[in-house]
């Protein structure tokens, strides 16, 4: 049920988050819709995140990967099953 609207703002999100984040390189955030599975969009987001210690850099990731949840959840979609 989600409409091109939707998926519109969550990447407009997703790529204002990355792009603000300070510890990500902003000349490298995106995210894009890149296709369609069953019931679900998919959307790749890519960026370098500036940071050579490998604790930083997955807190970091677990940070980002819970505000992406929060836009995707804002936006009235859901995730579709994981795996």
């Amino acid at each position: 049920d989600t409409t091109a609207e939707q998926v519109r703002r969550v990447l407009a999100e997703l790529t204002t988050l990355l792009r603000e984040h300070p510890k990500i390189d902003a000349s490298t955030a995106r995210a894009q819709l890149c296709g369609f599975g069953n019931d679900a969009f998919r959307i790749e987001i890519s960026a370098y995140v500036l940071t050579a210690d490998f604790q930083e850099y997955a807190t970091i990731r677990e940070d980002l990967f819970l505000r992406i949840m929060d836009i995707v959840g804002g936006s009235g979609s859901k995730f579709g099953t994981l795996g």
